[in-house]
Formats: C-alpha cells, structure tokens, sequence
C-alpha cells in the first residue's frame, strides 16, 4: 500500500541484520524516523520524511514491515505553504545479494 507512514529505525552497519529487526519488530525503540511511502520498484523505495531526520547517511534503515535498506539518495525539496523543507529518501534493499 502506498501513501503509508512507517516508522523507521537507524542502525550502524556494524550490527548484525537479525538483530536490528528484533529491535524494530518489538518496538525496543521508538522510529528514529517517520516516513510516507511514495513509490516501490523492486527493491527501491522512495519515502517523505514526515518526522525526524537521517543522523549518519552510512547508516541502514529498518522499515516498518518492509526490511533493512540503505541509503541511495536523499533530496530537499522546496517547503509547500511555509511549512518545512520536504526530505525525500530513496532506499535500496540491504544487503546486496
């Protein structure tokens, strides 16, 4: 389903995948991130920052119901109406097979 907020979690790529989706799965942590999914290709994502901001762009993010992914691209986009800047991130699924 597109148009979905999820909540996303960063982690150092250091970490073992097993483990950074038991943290997110059970909700030991709150979302460093919430996002709006705007588009899925494959194994590409594009979300809106809806709140929160990327710390470290070398980091992996884990996405509510949807996996690990690392960074490919991150835009700032002029605000709509005075509001904040939009941030659009463009994930690739992690790690590459």
């Amino acid at each position: 389903m597109l148009r979905e907020t999820l909540g996303v979690w960063e982690f150092d790529r250091e970490l073992a995948p097993a483990l950074a989706a038991r943290v997110a799965l059970d909700q030991l942590e709150p979302p460093d991130l919430e996002v709006m999914l705007l588009s899925s290709r494959g194994d590409v994502i594009t979300v809106q920052v809806v709140e929160g901001a990327v710390s470290d762009p070398a980091t992996v993010f884990y996405v509510q119901r949807r996996g690990l992914y690392e960074l490919v691209r991150a835009e700032e986009w002029p605000p709509v109406s005075g509001a904040q800047p939009r941030v659009l991130l463009t994930l690739r699924a992690w790690p590459q097979a």
